[in-house]
């Protein structure tokens, strides 16, 4: 039987550990440019690669992304995943985004469900393809899926989202998310809403740059908020913070907002899950901040697994560094690896 250990008998350098989660397959990590296929030896070269830094500094995720658009057989994907589980002392949060639709990173031997709009309305239709896709994802060691999107389609100018998400209706937009978290669960994985506050509501792409939401507190709550807040009421095993501005709350992106993160969701909405970090990679987050400033800015707001800094070298050193100087308490700390770690042993 698997066993995973309390916060308390890790060291702080493995508790800060069990907080970053690193990729696989990606293309900062292949050196090539997003969307363009690498050879099966140069994805398991990067698979190596990236179970050194698992070792290394005992890393405590990992997120999947696929060597060609079209995806990778399952069989690979379970082996090169077996190939991270063996680097890890403690079990990994293995993560990748498989939404259905066009964001799905198994393709390739898989069932890929049709985009969320697609599916609107249809309660048992979305639960059946999550079911279908946790056990999917199950099969080849992925136990964290980056979905649903409970952004709510409220701007037709958005470049990103879209047909992602489930409806421009908040509360059947909520009904959705609420009917796939269900349907998660119960195939075996966790799931992670995305993008909180709201991205839907955005002209621009986190990924290329640091989208606005121009909503006034009022109607964040009475639209945005809606779909994130019953996912949060239904039990939602993780949230994923987004790199957006909401000038109505604070003058930092969601990913470093202490008042939306631990604020909102943590004091008024009552949420003791894991809050994941979109990819810190990401121009979002990275604009004005280095990758030691975003890690320890994004722990200080509330986000419990740092997903993806550009280094991880310099990701851990600024954290025991800044645990050192009490820039970041060890209870903080402690609060963020407690989450990760209770999260994983839901799921052995």
């Amino acid at each position: 039987m698997v066993t995973i250990p309390t916060t308390a008998e890790l060291s702080i350098e493995q508790r800060i550990g069990q907080v970053l989660a690193t990729a696989v397959g990606h293309a900062s990590g292949l050196g090539v440019n997003v969307g363009d296929a690498v050879a099966d030896d140069q994805l398991r070269a990067d698979a190596v690669r990236v179970a050194e830094e698992i070792n290394s500094y005992g890393l405590g995720g990992v997120c999947w992304f696929p060597g060609r658009p079209g995806g990778n057989p399952p069989e690979q994907v379970a082996e090169l995943i077996t190939l991270l589980e063996s680097a890890a002392t403690v079990p990994l949060l293995v993560s990748t985004d498989q939404e259905g639709g066009r964001v799905a990173r198994m393709r390739e031997g898989f069932e890929v469900a049709p985009a969320a709009r697609e599916l609107a309305g249809d309660l048992e239709a979305i639960r059946a393809h999550a079911v279908r896709t946790a056990q999917q994802l199950r099969a080849v060691g992925v136990n964290h899926v980056l979905a649903p999107v409970a952004d709510v389609d409220s701007n037709p100018d958005n470049p990103v989202i879209a047909d992602r998400a489930y409806s421009s209706d908040p509360h059947e937009a909520a009904r959705c998310v609420v009917a796939a978290v269900e349907g998660f669960t119960a195939g075996g994985v966790a799931s992670c809403v995305k993008h909180f506050p709201g991205h839907g509501d955005t002209a621009t792409d986190s990924h290329v740059d640091l989208p606005v939401v121009t909503a006034t507190l009022e109607q964040w709550r009475a639209v945005e908020a809606v779909p994130f807040e019953a996912a949060v009421r239904a039990g939602v095993p993780s949230v994923m913070s987004g790199h957006l501005l909401v000038p109505a709350f604070d003058d930092q992106p969601g990913t470093f907002s202490r008042r939306l993160l631990t604020g909102v969701l943590r004091e008024e909405w009552g949420y003791d899950g894991v809050v994941v970090s979109d990819s810190l990679l990401m121009d979002g987050a990275t604009r004005g901040r280095t990758t030691g400033e975003i890690v320890v800015d994004a722990l200080n707001a509330g986000v419990d697994q740092l997903l993806m800094p550009a280094s991880m070298a310099e990701a851990h050193t600024a954290l025991v560094r800044a645990l050192d100087e009490g820039r970041v308490t060890e209870q903080r700390l402690n609060e963020a690896c407690d989450r990760v770690l209770r999260l994983k042993r839901s799921l052995v």
